[in-house]
């Protein structure tokens, strides 16, 4: 199985949010092999519709800035019930199911992700797999968000205090 890791980068010009920039530089800097940079959602759909035919991905790892009133792919703001209001985004991510393995995620690591169930569970249904979000302040490099975690199923079952989900590199 694989692991796509997508550390989301919009404009932070645009943003004029010195956390925010701060996180992007040090994003830039903490790189790992295998991961990927993108500007908006469209660019995590490609990513993946492109891999090899046969390829499984086991887990798809969402990481950009996020608070209880926003949730950001690179420019796009997707938190709220935003996601099921973008043009195409519902056939878009449809697309990304044959590649997704039988105990496959996704983790949208934002900051308080977990508050944005209807993107938690639009993610859910458009790609058939749990898909999880903390509540609280995500820490990247040691791997944990300070809240609890929500995590909502392909069928549009909300599960909070969820559990911690797995992290890069483990198996089902």
């Amino acid at each position: 199985m694989k692991f796509v890791d997508i550390r989301c980068v919009g404009n932070a010009t645009e943003r004029k949010d010195s956390a925010y920039q701060s996180a992007v530089t040090w994003l830039a800097a903490a790189v790992r092999v295998g991961e990927h940079y993108v500007n908006n959602l469209s660019d995590v759909v490609r990513i993946v519709e492109n891999l090899p035919k046969d390829t499984l991905v086991d887990g798809l790892f969402l990481l950009d800035h996020g608070n209880k009133s926003q949730c950001w792919v690179g420019d796009e703001d997707i938190g709220g019930a935003t996601l099921v209001s973008y043009a195409g985004y519902k056939t878009a991510l449809q697309k990304l199911r044959s590649h997704m393995g039988g105990e496959a995620i996704i983790h949208v690591m934002n900051c308080e992700a977990g508050s944005h169930e209807s993107m938690l569970r639009a993610f859910a249904e458009y790609v058939g797999v749990p898909t999880y979000g903390g509540t609280g302040l995500s820490n990247p490099l040691l791997g944990f968000n300070t809240g609890s975690y929500v995590c909502a199923m392909p069928s549009g079952r909300i599960i909070h205090d969820a559990g911690r989900p797995r992290a890069y590199g483990q198996g089902g």
